[in-house]
């Protein structure tokens, strides 16, 4: 029974990271051939994403084995499964890209394996005698016990990964990020403009307005949207914003005489 303690974590941890890769690889291939989603969007740090997703299966499948045979080994698995857990977070960093997750991705099973390599490594039995409940000879007292010290172990376990989903989450506030991440902004409202969605683009130049708001792009783009849309009045004063920062900037100059066009004719 104790070694229940190691099997059930690493293999919920494995079959994580076997769907995980799995929807990833999905992903992937239906992002490789859509029209709409830009290369740059799938292309990872390092490694390709669909090279990651398939290391992600891998350690998976290689860590839920591990934790299913480790009641009935004849060797100590625990390494085995906890290089299973913590593998997955370089992996994911470098076939990181702007459509998955990255690292972030492999928070449950890479928590769920790791934490079942340290107690194999510990020793269930020896874990299982110390904990008070447990080793009594009372049969309800170590029923109630296993409940109490199950819902503690996930818990923490759940503590923990939204813990590291937090820092994962954390904005590059560098100026090579926030470029980075206006550069996607910007990608994100042109593939809405692709597809006709005109008032889902709106937000996305918003957010690059809101970071820089001397980002001339961003307003000149904002403006076509609302031209397009026929909302001349906000599109003028989104290219005149655009002119004052960059008074050259001869699409914003053309762009303006045109929304002015449209407002006469349409007065």
């Amino acid at each position: 029974m104790a070694k229940a303690i190691v099997t059930i974590p690493g293999v919920i941890g494995g079959l994580f990271g076997i769907l995980i890769g799995g929807l990833e690889l999905l992903w992937f291939i239906i992002s490789a051939v859509s029209s709409h989603i830009p290369r740059s969007w799938i292309e990872g740090n390092i490694i390709s994403p669909e090279t990651g997703a398939c290391i992600f299966i891998l350690l998976g499948m290689i860590g839920a084995v591990s934790s299913l045979l480790y009641p009935v080994k004849k060797m100590n698995l625990g390494w085995v499964i906890i290089l299973c857990g913590l593998a997955g977070f370089p992996v994911g960093y470098a076939s990181g890209s702007y459509t998955n997750m990255g690292w972030t991705g492999w928070i449950i099973p890479g928590v769920l394996l790791t934490a079942a390599g340290i107690m194999s490594l510990t020793g269930p039995d020896r874990i299982a005698s110390s904990l008070p409940l447990l080793n009594s000879d009372n049969n309800q007292t170590k029923f109630l016990g296993r409940i109490l010290y199950s819902m503690l172990f996930a818990g923490v376990m759940i503590l923990i990964m939204i813990g590291l989903l937090f820092i994962g989450s954390v904005p590059d506030t560098s100026p090579q990020g926030v470029a980075t991440q206006d550069e996607r902004d910007l990608e994100s409202a042109g593939v809405s403009q692709s597809m006709g969605l005109y008032n889902e683009s709106l937000p996305f130049y918003d957010k690059v307005i809101a970071r820089n708001q001397s980002n001339f792009i961003a307003w000149y783009y904002k403006g076509t949207t609302l031209s397009k849309m026929g909302r001349n009045d906000e599109a003028i004063a989104c290219f005149d914003r655009a002119l004052e920062i960059k008074p050259d900037y001869k699409a914003a100059e053309d762009a303006r005489k045109e929304a002015l066009r449209k407002q006469n004719r349409a007065a």
